[in-house]
């Protein structure tokens, strides 16, 4: 049995920045999203990369894949998800950590564009360490 998973989708938010008609989530009979915190916690996001880890570890698997999802993503803002990012690479420093985040990108500015951007250039400078967005 393989007990590898190489896939984590984090809902870093449960609110969207739109209002699409055809939505499944905000348009549909089920309004329990209401209930949920808008944005995942900086201590929800730190337990849940050391689960990670410890699945890493425990599995022996060298590397791992982490979409950001929503709701929207972007309104964690850049500098936490830069930062989420940086700490999800220091605690998994054994593990080669690969990164996405699904966006309908509204709120794509600048301040995003320049952590993709750095992101990318840590990518070339990591041996075997990837960061994209």
């Amino acid at each position: 049995m393989d007990t590898c998973v190489t896939q984590v989708i984090l809902k870093v938010a449960s609110r969207c920045n739109l209002s699409c008609s055809y939505c499944y989530v905000y348009h549909k009979a089920d309004s329990t999203w209401k209930q949920q915190p808008a944005l995942m916690s900086d201590q929800i996001f730190a337990v849940t990369i050391e689960r990670v880890r410890q699945h890493c570890l425990f599995s022996r698997q060298r590397s791992v894949f982490i979409a950001f999802h929503g709701g929207e993503p972007c309104l964690i803002g850049a500098r936490k998800f830069d930062a989420w990012c940086s700490e999800a690479r220091q605690t998994l420093s054994n593990t080669a950590v690969s990164f996405a985040i699904q966006t309908n990108g509204t709120l794509i500015d600048w301040e995003w564009i320049r952590v993709f951007s750095e992101a990318s250039r840590e990518r070339g400078n990591q041996h075997g360490r990837t960061a994209r967005s």
